[in-house]
């Protein structure tokens, strides 16, 4: 250990074996300390150009000796004492070696050696260690990011359950019910950012254009959008992979026809871009008459339009000067909304119905 006095000395170590002596000289120097440095770094966790400290995330604290000349002595501080000037801010380890970040504002944390006397002083602010909303609705879906990031396994989770689902890598979230929410960013184990929501209800649903479903065309989408606004995303881009509805919503489908519905058409619950979508999918044939689709979502009914399908008999035709006529087959009502079009060079005459077909000349 060093003296009371200030200088040099020179430390000798010899080791002999038989004949063989070895020595080694190390030079030591005994100076005041003239000022103390302390340093923050993030624990398991990093950030580039912060502007705030992240609340909940853990810091270590490393205090360290310096001469006149800015030289960092190599012993470290054995006692320490600390005091922040705000306590509801920060919390210090019993041996200043750590500091965990609870609220949001200034504070000013003076640390003293016990032994030299002198001080280090270290400046935070505290600010919000998550970006993104603090309120939604149901159905809503947003996605939140950290300001930091985690040098191991960081993950996402949302307390209490039920009421948001969040998908642990990518921070996406859906609302679903109401009430308050907590979600956090796991940066190791002692490291946890936190952002409160609330989730609220927004009454009404809207589908996003008018559909006409038929046996035999594959898939049709129609756009849901819970709530009464616009859109159901609650970011500025399009986010990756969201959780799956779940019990957030169902697409119900029902008519009067005999046959069961299940046996023509299936329905899946969808993310499509910005907003919910139930996608009709034909698993059998469809009756041959037109129907009322009766689609409930979230507790409000929509009508959506079934036409059986029409039947071209000609898939080429040949047109002599006499002209020739092109045959359509189908129901009745759905021949009666047929709109035809045609190129350059060809003439159309008036349609008419012959034998439950629709000739066209």
């Amino acid at each position: 250990s060093a003296g009371t006095q200030t200088g040099s000395a020179v430390i000798i170590a010899k080791y002999t074996e038989g004949d063989r002596v070895e020595e080694v000289a190390v030079v030591v120097e005994v100076r005041p300390v003239q000022y103390l440095l302390a340093r923050g770094a993030g624990d398991q966790w990093s950030g580039m150009e912060l502007e705030n400290l992240p609340k909940g995330g853990n810091l270590g604290l490393e205090i360290t000796q310096h001469d006149s000349w800015g030289r960092k002595f190599d012993n470290g501080v054995k006692e320490v004492g600390n005091r922040p000037s705000r306590f509801d801010l920060v919390k210090l380890s019993t041996d200043t070696r750590g500091m965990k970040t609870v609220g949001k504002g200034w504070t000013v944390v003076r640390m003293w050696d016990k032994v030299s006397g002198k001080e280090a002083w270290l400046v935070t602010r505290v600010g919000e260690g998550i970006k993104g909303v603090t309120s939604m609705n149901i159905g809503d879906v947003a996605d939140f990011d950290s300001t930091v990031s985690s040098l191991g396994e960081g993950k996402w989770v949302s307390e209490p359950l039920g009421v948001l689902d969040i998908d642990s890598v990518t921070g996406v979230v859906v609302a679903k019910r109401t009430g308050h929410a907590r979600i956090k960013f796991m940066a190791g184990e002692e490291s946890a950012f936190v952002r409160q929501v609330l989730v609220g209800k927004s009454e009404g649903m809207a589908l996003d254009r008018e559909l006409v479903l038929s046996s035999g065309e594959g898939e049709k989408m129609v756009g849901v959008v819970l709530g009464s606004g616009d859109s159901n995303l609650l970011a500025e881009k399009n986010v990756g992979t969201v959780p799956p509805p779940g019990d957030l919503f169902s697409c119900d489908i029902a008519w009067d026809l005999e046959v069961e519905i299940s046996e023509v058409f299936s329905v899946q619950e969808v993310w499509a871009e910005d907003r919910w979508a139930c996608v009709f999918s034909t698993v059998g044939q469809g009756p041959g008459e037109p129907a009322e689709v009766r689609l409930t979502v979230f507790g409000v009914v929509s009508s959506v339009k079934y036409l059986p399908a029409i039947t071209v008999h000609n898939t080429g035709l040949e047109v002599g000067v006499a002209g020739g006529v092109i045959r359509v087959a189908g129901h009745s009502a759905v021949l009666d909304l047929l709109d035809t079009k045609h190129s350059e060079g060809i003439v159309l005459g008036s349609p008419w119905l012959e034998e439950g077909e629709l000739h066209l000349p």
